[in-house]
């Protein structure tokens, strides 16, 4: 490790003007820290698409659910209340 304009350590190519270039894979004032191969908007990018996928798998799982206990969610049958009492109207003989 050499020393840099202003004492500052070096562990890459020390340059002429003072600045320290890093070798591949490291950066930081004194090269010591590891640079990570996605820059922070990918990893928080992946992060919400994970957590999207999860919420969406969640949601099938649920539908499912609901469908074989035999209450969907969707249902294609148009209920009206009106005609729910006149068909118990009708039942009863009123």
């Amino acid at each position: 490790m050499t020393r840099v304009g202003g004492g500052r350590a070096c562990a890459g190519d020390p340059q002429d003007d003072g600045k320290c270039t890093c070798d591949a894979g490291y950066g930081g004032r004194a090269c010591k820290d590891r640079k990570s191969g996605l820059p922070v908007w990918a990893v928080a990018l992946v992060s919400l698409v994970g957590v999207a996928a999860g919420v969406m798998l969640l949601g099938i799982v649920y539908l499912v659910y609901r469908e074989r206990r035999g209450e969907p969610v969707f249902s294609s049958e148009l209920i009206n209340p009106i005609l729910q009492i006149q068909e118990r109207e009708l039942k009863a003989g009123l």
